[in-house]
């Protein structure tokens, strides 16, 4: 058997799981001796941080810090982050008495491009017991997004005009319009190429899935063919592109998109046609009304208009009143209500007003909608230095294309890790047309830290198509960078789209110091499991009593007879002829 001293922590970089059914198979019990308290007195622990692996500069970012707390309830400490050895941002958190764990956000605007570590610490609290489980590290890849996004819009209208000028310095977004003007006829802006969108819109996927994100005005449903709105539905679910629908006088039911690929995407479910709805019912409305941001749409990063923490509802609420909304029949099951309307003063609990933002994950992606179309108010009646509007669509389309990938990545399953632990590689690699593709050349450069360059194959994954996998050791402190090169013949030979970077920080850390308290219950199912027994400092002397004989796999039993063995016939032999000499020696015989 194993005696197994230890407080149920597990530091080391193999599977335990592997190792447990190691020991099963081989019949080898383990008696596990458990060490230390059980829980602490005083301690307040940052057990986790989740934060954007990718952004961009000057665009707000949401970090979420979770806290393990005991005997510290009602109190309060200041958690401090750093960009490097920079102090950038700093919040006071309370601790909860009805609550061991929380969680709090704090906000991340990067000013910069590049590889950016942040330290996310609190400042020590009278009494703490341990200090070195105060902070945590992340990274997060600060790049110009250089995205694409395809704006379609059915007439020209206000709305049009000032998303269109709000995007206009936006060096991470580039809007692309198609506007219709007249019967077949439409106006481009934000065009690459003379031929980009000459035919209207994409009927290739090729074509389409170039952009990252998608934008539908007020254009009705028969504006597009059948095949392009199931392609609209694939860039989502498939390719992990952004879609936003806006409101108008032919958005949503309006723009007869029900029972479409649209609606499959849409967060809401829309309006019935005017054939099956009552006259009573309208599906575009023309009245005054005020946004009111609900608990999820205060904190989304989609909708801070101020970097200042506690500023964003007071923002909101001076924002002008909208003058138009689409109704929707009801909000799909899984999607978040961001934003509702409100015509009085005040929000009813138990009417909580009109849906206007919602969203939620479709497949890959991630789809919108905007029930409005008059947010030009926000900036047509306010100070032209006022920047709320602009900073609204600036925020809100970067979040829109935040989950569209390019067609070859690469990516670890966190961005921190220790020295000498195991770090899965994971690439998939598709065409233009997000077809994955399985008989690819995968090779990854890694530049360590001190500038050691090595080369690592990566091998398709049998089990999933595109995939492709590779593991390497980290041996040094601090950022290790990865470029993979994918060769195949359906790929573009372009260099650049035959790439993908990604990075990730290693420290040796101080795991022990995380969750430094006894794993009881872990300890004792450990025992039960391999077939041993647990127990504390206090009662370990019953062990010796209590290890009882176990057959395992190596084990082998063999019974003799005592009369039938050589080696009693000579040592009872030995006895007699030994006895007898004695016995000669002393004259007795």
């Amino acid at each position: 058997g194993i005696l197994l001293f230890t407080d149920g922590s597990d530091n080391s970089y193999r599977d335990f799981q592997e190792v447990l059914a190691e020991l099963k198979a081989r019949q080898i019990p383990i008696h596990t001796i458990g060490l230390g308290p059980e829980s602490l007195t005083r301690d307040v622990e940052i057990t986790h941080v989740s934060a954007p692996r990718v952004s961009a500069p000057e665009t707000l970012s949401i970090a979420r810090v979770t806290f393990r707390h005991s005997g510290f309830g009602g109190s309060r400490g200041r958690l401090e982050v750093r960009e490097g050895n920079t102090l950038v941002q700093t919040k006071e958190v309370h601790f909860p008495r009805n609550s061991d764990t929380f969680t709090t956000e704090v906000k991340i605007i990067p000013t910069s491009e590049g590889i950016k570590s942040y330290h996310f610490s609190l400042k020590p609290l009278e009494g703490e017991e341990i200090l070195e489980n105060n902070t945590r590290t992340t990274i997060m890849d600060v790049q110009n997004l250089a995205a694409r996004i395809l704006y379609v819009e059915g007439h020209p209208r206000w709305e049009y005009k000032f998303i269109r000028r709000s995007m206009a310095e936006d060096k991470n977004v580039r809007l692309v319009t198609l506007l219709r003007t007249a019967l077949n006829k439409f106006y481009r802006q934000g065009i690459e190429e003379e031929t980009t969108l000459a035919a209207g819109f994409p009927s290739e996927r090729e074509e389409l899935f170039q952009y990252q994100g998608i934008l539908f005005g007020s254009v009705e449903s028969s504006f597009f063919t059948y095949p392009q709105m199931e392609m609209v539905r694939d860039f989502v679910g498939k390719r992990g592109g952004g879609f936003m629908m806006l409101g108008g006088s032919s958005s949503f039911a309006s723009g007869q998109y029900q029972n479409t690929p649209i609606e499959e995407i849409l967060p809401v479910w829309l309006q019935a046609s005017d054939e099956e709805r009552s006259s009573s019912e309208s599906m575009y409305v023309q009245g005054e009304s005020k946004l009111r941001l609900t608990d999820q749409g205060l904190n989304h990063p989609a909708l801070q208009l101020s970097s200042i923490e506690g500023n964003n509802a007071s923002e909101w609420d001076e924002i002008p009143v909208l003058t138009d909304w689409n109704v929707v029949r009801d909000t799909k099951a899984g999607a978040t209500v961001l934003a509702r309307l409100d015509t009085s003063s005040s929000l009813d609990p138990d009417q909580p007003g009109i849906p206007l933002v919602v969203f939620q994950r479709y497949g890959r992606g991630h789809t919108l909608a905007f029930l409005t179309g008059s947010s030009w108010r926000w900036q047509m009646l306010e100070d032209q230095e006022d920047q709320k509007h602009e900073t609204f669509w600036r925020q809100m389309l970067r979040w829109l294309v935040r989950s569209a990938k390019n067609p070859i990545t690469v990516e670890t399953k966190r961005e921190v890790y220790s020295q000498n632990e195991v770090v899965d590689l994971r690439a998939e690699v598709s065409d233009k047309a997000f077809n994955r593709i399985n008989d690819a050349r995968v090779e990854a450069t890694i530049t360590s830290p001190s500038g050691e360059i090595f080369t690592l194959p990566l091998q398709w994954d049998a089990q999933e198509d595109g995939i492709y996998r590779g593991q390497l050791t980290p041996h040094e402190d601090g950022f290790y960078a990865v470029e993979i090169k994918a060769t195949a013949s359906a790929l573009a030979e372009s260099d650049k789209e035959r790439q993908a970077k990604t990075s990730f920080l290693t420290s040796t850390g101080s795991r022990e110091y995380f969750e430094a308290f006894q794993k009881k219950d872990f300890l004792e199912k450990l025992a039960q499991e391999t077939g041993g027994n647990y127990y504390t400092a206090s009662d370990v002397e019953r062990l010796p009593e209590e290890i009882l004989y176990t057959q395992s796999q190596t084990s082998v039993i063999e019974v003799l007879d005592l009369w039938d063995m050589p080696f009693n016939l000579v040592l009872m032999m030995a006895l007699l002829f030994g006895e007898w000499i004695l016995r000669r020696r002393e004259g007795l015989i």
